[in-house]
């Protein structure tokens, strides 16, 4: 797999809410070969600069032109840079990286499709809806979006722009029915036995994914996400407990970010 490490240039910065935003750069070589599920490795500083590690993001989206779009939350200094670039700015981009979704066996004679998010875990889906309205099963595909509040529901009109259905649930109630995707997802499962599952989000969202649709026998994949430093599995520090005799521990940027999700041990996690 061919992997660019380029100088990406800054071309619009789109505030999306007090600390989340998108950057979209030039088109360059990484959105040429990126499949929906890979990520880059960012880096914010300078080199030799604090901080001196490269920040993982998932690509959120390839425009119809060929730019890369980041989906971006401030969490420390190194987004704390980024939110602070301006148009013309240029960051360090290492990718694409890791294995994205599998849409091998995803035709029209499929079953239902559905993209389950919560929080900040919309950013990949986004990019696999594009790819899913490429191969004209817009039809076939329901969004589920989950958050803590309305606020924090994100790229809910990107979805329906592609002409997707979504279905939307918070915590609170404030947008949508009140609950956790769970709640939406388990609905869709019951009704569609032949459903195929992808999803990224926080860890304790995707574990009750995960044991739900083993529970209907639907087939998941999840997205993982997790701290990493280098991103191409050299510093070990993103491993997470697998569901493998052989093999106690895989690492999300190498065999990840996305898995089937009964290759990892979710009683671990």
């Amino acid at each position: 797999m061919t992997i660019y490490d380029l100088s990406g240039e800054l071309l619009r910065y789109d505030p999306i809410t007090a600390s989340i935003f998108q950057l979209t750069f030039q088109k360059n070589p990484i959105a040429e070969i990126a499949r929906p599920g890979q990520f880059v490795m960012v880096r914010a500083g300078g080199i030799g600069k604090d901080p001196l590690l490269r920040r993982p993001f998932s690509i959120h989206r390839i425009t119809p032109d060929g730019k890369i779009v980041l989906l971006v939350r401030i969490v420390g200094s190194g987004t704390s840079l980024l939110s602070r670039l301006k148009p013309g700015d240029a960051v360090q981009m290492l990718g694409p990286l890791g294995n994205g979704f599998d849409l091998s066996g995803i035709d029209r004679e499929s079953g239902l499709i559905l993209l389950v998010g919560g929080g900040m875990g919309v950013a990949p889906l986004l990019f696999l809806a594009q790819r899913l309205a490429q191969l004209n099963l817009i039809d076939k595909t329901k969004i589920i979006l989950g958050a803590r509040q309305h606020n924090e529901l994100l790229c809910l009109y990107a979805f329906r722009e592609l002409g997707f259905s979504v279905e939307c649930i918070t915590d609170d109630g404030s947008s949508g029915q009140q609950g956790f995707v769970t709640d939406l997802l388990e609905q869709a499962v019951a009704e569609h036995r032949k459903a195929n599952v992808f999803s990224c989000g926080p860890t304790p969202m995707l574990k009750a994914v995960a044991t739900l649709c083993q529970q209907f026998a639907a087939p998941c994949q999840v997205s993982m996400e997790t701290h990493m430093a280098c991103g191409i599995s050299a510093c070990l520090g993103c491993a997470i407990p697998a569901n493998d005799t052989e093999k106690k521990y895989v690492h999300v940027c190498k065999n990840g970010p996305v898995f089937q999700s009964q290759e990892i041990a979710w009683d671990q996690m």
